[in-house]
């Protein structure tokens, strides 16, 4: 019997494919389970599913109250979760025990946020659910697999709604929407009662069949059988088929990888497997569906179709440019995917073009060849530091507006010679501070060295002045690029790149805290990473630092170095939030000249990138591209980035 519960079991689900039956198909063995009862049904689905078991060998105990353990219990298997190792969350709770037949089921519950702690920090395993609770905990565990259930019920009020409190009233009348709770014979909820098991296994049914009503109107849904999946940007060899890899193989390698099951293609690899009833079909020329859908695409084109064909899903994708793959790609991932379950409409039926502007801008009214960007917005004013020590000021109210350079914004020092690089402005304790890099007038060694130095102003227009006693960084040391960190502590710190040149050839980040008056270093600096600990670089450089905090208090770090297209804009992440954690590379760039038209007659690599916020809430990310040192090209632009799951990605903007 292939119903839900054993497909959601099996880690797959598939539209089309269920049919829930709820009967026995055999005797059961408890003793207090009669078939004359009304919840006999109900119970035999459940136990003949594994989702409940008998208290023994011959009693089901239906008229016990259902525990908070038995419950999440059965929420867990209803899940179909197959991994473990969850049963240790239970450890930081007074009466947690991780040796328990529920505690890898509660452990689950509770790093998903299905269950919380007491105020008394007891998770209380053998309590009895109550009705109030445990429509909290279905609404939790819904959300948490994506499902919004088709409503089947009404929102008429309980008679007794006073007695519903706050914290669960909006659970509550969702469930009774969805058709899960029904009132007493008075139309009573009665929040603060117990739940019998006989009740459990039918509310468990209702689940169930809510959840197959809905995947009767959606085209295709695979359950989600991994961790919680972390999205990334759409990825640089998704755009040819260098080294093997083809866009198709790409694509359907990566949802694989998100959703944790095995999807095939018509035109990649055997058959669409029978498990998923799902095909990928992607711009298959001898495809009907394809080329009539490609025929009016236009070069940057893109359509999304979903189509029965038989006992198959089919998921038409047709496309022009790398743009327009990049945008279905992204579609798909960003859309239709939440939690790690695919969930695409049976009707979807969606084209348009995508431009080079939908995925970046590129200002117009800053003098070419400006670099090493650094945006700071105040009072809806945006100034914009670049090197030269040239600061630029837009008073438009828009990125897009037209930015004006402020004159004698920075004070050179008297001993200044060369290479007035990369400053970065930064507001802290009411007061203005410039991070820059330059040369004076004197040479070490065998080549110039180049240090970093803090400047000071009342005003983010200036002017400002060196407060360092010329360079902050060690004098025999090459360094650029320093950057300000505010740690957990609100201790101040400058990340600085040793410049390749006069470091073992191989460029690396150092850290150094601050003087709270910014003059000078109280200690010695430490190195946090290596350009070549980068398993995508290709040469020596550590450029343009920035430090990201994400909303979970991950530490990111944004760097460039060269790959194999050229310049770009990597994230590292330190493993502990801190600088002197260990410090991990992410595979994805997130700006890259695979993304933004990699051929050489095209080509636009960029980086020393940072990231602001728009006076509209929307993040950025600004660097200099195309790169193109020493030519006169270079210009400020800006990607949307969105921070999902911990991670920086590029912001299509398609919800």
């Amino acid at each position: 019997m292939k119903n839900i519960i054993k497909l959601l079991l099996a880690s797959v689900v598939v539209a089309m494919a269920f049919s829930l039956v709820v009967s026995g198909t055999g005797k059961l063995p408890f003793d207090d389970v009669k078939e004359n009862k009304w919840y006999y049904s109900a119970v035999a689905e459940a136990y003949e599913t594994g989702l409940m078991k008998g208290q023994s060998e011959t009693k089901f105990a239906p008229q016990k109250t259902i525990s908070r353990a038995e419950f999440v219990t059965l929420l867990y298997r209803l899940a179909g979760v197959n991994e473990t190792g969850f049963a240790e969350n239970l450890a930081t709770f007074a009466d947690g025990k991780t040796d328990k037949w529920y505690s890898e089921a509660m452990g689950w519950g509770v790093s998903r946020g299905l269950i919380k702690g007491n105020p008394d920090n007891t998770v209380k395993p053998g309590a009895s659910v109550t009705r109030a609770e445990l429509a909290v905990m279905i609404v939790r565990y819904l959300d948490y697999m994506g499902y919004r259930l088709p409503e089947t019920g009404t929102d008429e009020q309980f008679t007794d709604h006073g007695k519903i409190a706050k914290w669960c009233r909006t659970e509550v009348y969702t469930c009774k929407k969805w058709g899960i709770f029904e009132g007493d014979a008075q139309g009573n909820f009665n929040p603060s009662n117990g739940t019998t098991r006989a009740e459990g296994a039918t509310i468990a049914l209702r689940l169930t069949k809510s959840v197959d009503e809905l995947l009767k109107n959606t085209g295709v849904v695979i359950a989600r059988t991994g961790e919680e999946s972390e999205f990334t940007f759409f990825h640089e060899k998704a755009f040819d088929g260098e080294n093997g890899i083809t866009t198709a193989k790409f694509i359907f390698d990566r949802l694989s990888l998100e959703l944790d099951t095995e999807i095939s293609s018509k035109n990649y690899g055997s058959s669409a497997l029978k498990e998923c009833n799902l095909q990928l079909i992607m711009n298959v020329p001898q495809d009907a569906d394809i080329a009539e859908m490609s025929e009016n695409l236009g070069d940057s084109g893109y359509a999304v179709k979903v189509k029965r064909d038989g006992e198959y899903t089919k998921v038409l994708l047709a496309y022009n440019t790398r743009f327009a793959r990049a945008y279905t790609f992204e579609l798909l991932l960003t859309k239709y995917v939440k939690d790690g379950v695919l969930a695409l409409p049976a009707d979807l039926n969606v084209s348009g073009n995508v431009k080079e502007e939908d995925f970046f801008t590129v200002t117009s009214s800053i003098d070419k060849n400006t670099r090493d960007p650094f945006v700071y917005v105040e009072n809806g004013v945006y100034y914009m530091y670049c090197t030269g020590w040239r600061v630029y000021k837009n008073t438009s109210g828009s990125i897009n507006g037209k930015w004006s350079q402020i004159e004698n914004a920075v004070v050179k020092p008297a001993d200044y010679k060369k290479c007035n690089w990369a400053p970065e402005m930064y507001k802290h304790n009411g007061s203005y501070y410039l991070f820059t890099t330059y040369s004076p007038n004197y040479t070490r060694n065998e080549y110039e060295n180049h240090g970093c130095i803090i400047m000071k102003a009342d005003s983010p227009e200036g002017p400002f002045k060196m407060i360092t006693d010329g360079w902050i960084t060690p004098p025999e040391w090459d360094c650029i690029d320093g950057t300000l960190y505010i740690d957990n502590d609100n201790v101040p710190w400058m990340i600085f790149s040793r410049e390749h040149t006069c470091y073992e050839a191989n460029g690396a980040f150092a850290a150094a805290q601050l003087s709270e008056d910014f003059t000078h270093f109280v200690s010695e600096p430490i190195e946090l990473f290596r350009a070549n600990d980068a398993p995508w670089n290709t040469q020596g450089i550590t450029d343009g630092c920035f430090m990201y905090t994400t909303a979970e208090g991950d530490l990111l770090m944004l760097w460039s170095n060269n790959d194999e297209k050229g310049y770009c804009v990597g994230v590292a992440r330190s493993s502990n939030g801190r600088l002197d954690g260990e410090w991990s590379h992410e595979e994805p760039r997130l700006f890259t000249a695979w993304m933004a038209g990699d051929a050489e007659e095209n080509k636009f690599d960029g980086g020393h990138g940072m990231i602001f916020t728009d006076t509209d809430g929307q993040m950025y990310l600004v660097v200099h591209a195309p790169n193109d040192w020493g030519g006169d090209s270079s210009r400020m632009t800006f990607v949307p980035v969105i921070e999902r799951n911990g991670c920086l990605v590029w912001d299509l903007n398609l919800e």
